[in-house]
């Protein structure tokens, strides 16, 4: 149960990550792009 409980945030923050690395993209595109 531990263990599953630990991939799953490891699951969940890699989501973040990569929701992040999006929103910085799009952020820098928008800045280049205006």
């Amino acid at each position: 149960m531990t263990v599953y409980t630990y991939i799953s945030y490891l699951e969940q923050g890699f989501d973040d990550v990569v929701l992040l690395s999006r929103l910085m993209k799009a952020l820098s595109i928008g800045s280049s792009s205006a």
